[in-house]
């Protein structure tokens, strides 16, 4: 319950928020880095906490694979040899999509190698979707020219469509489907879900008021609002709860109940 309480839907939000023009405010960076901090403190915490019976070991493996995750995150931002995203450029348009491929790759063998190690699968799919945007975005080849560099931005913009029209819906249907209504059958199950709820409230809300003297008060309202929005990796985790007889599952039905209300 501790470590789903701090989580946040950051994933969620991002369309959300991009489509309303919102992320490159003030408002929208804080939203990112505590939603940032939402999604990977908990991943850490999965992997330690509840996908291992030796945490000692499962920390020391963290830290290797976190080593890893830096080499790799520091190969991507070194400057691309011009003919790569050259390669990457003609494949764009054709059947080869090179790009693409190539983030797809990376994504499977860090979540490969994250279930090797013993840690949680999703550790590695957030260091893949780092490092790809490290090379996608942030660092461009010397006299790397506008054109090649629109190549970049395009891979980046295929790799959203492809999650955000056909990965993310996907989690919710299966998520829809596995939610177990039918624990929510009495009413002491259900009297937890507005408890659920306001616990999101305290725990994500309550810290926007730190930023009370950066931000208007709308904006204080609405980041704490964001914060306290919560789903994905509640799924995770509660079904992690349920699988390992740590959690009951009127609690975990609950808790995703009031992810679903925030």
């Amino acid at each position: 319950v501790a470590i789903a309480l701090t989580t946040t839907a950051i994933g969620t939000l991002l369309p959300i928020l991009g489509d309303a023009g919102t992320l490159h405010t003030k408002l929208g960076t804080n939203v990112l880095a505590g939603g940032a901090m939402g999604e990977l403190g908990p991943i850490l915490a999965i992997s330690v906490a509840l996908a291992t019976d030796n945490p000692t070991k499962a920390t020391l493996v963290l830290l290797g694979f976190s080593a890893l995750g830096l080499v790799v995150a520091w190969l991507a931002t070194r400057p691309a040899r011009p003919l790569t995203i050259e390669l990457i450029g003609r494949t764009l348009h054709s059947s080869g999509q090179l790009g693409v491929r190539i983030c797809v790759l990376l994504c499977v063998l860090l979540v490969w190698m994250a279930s090797t190690f013993g840690l949680d699968v999703l550790l590695g799919a957030f260091v893949a979707g780092m490092v790809g945007r490290l090379f996608l975005v942030n660092h461009a080849a010397p006299g790397e020219s506008e054109h090649e560099h629109d190549h970049r931005l395009e891979v980046q913009h295929r790799l959203e469509a492809l999650g955000f029209g056909f990965f993310i819906p996907l989690f919710f249907v299966i998520s829809g489907v596995r939610f177990d209504l039918a624990a929510l059958g009495n009413v002491g199950a259900l009297a937890k879900v507005p408890l659920f709820l306001a616990l999101f409230l305290v725990v994500r809300g309550l810290p926007a008021l730190l930023y009370r003297r950066d931000l208007p008060r709308h904006d204080v309202v609405a980041l704490g609002l964001l914060q306290s929005a919560a789903l994905p990796l509640v799924v995770v985790i509660t079904s992690i709860g349920v699988a390992t007889d740590r959690m009951r599952p009127d609690n975990a039905a609950a808790m995703v109940g009031a992810g679903l209300l925030s």
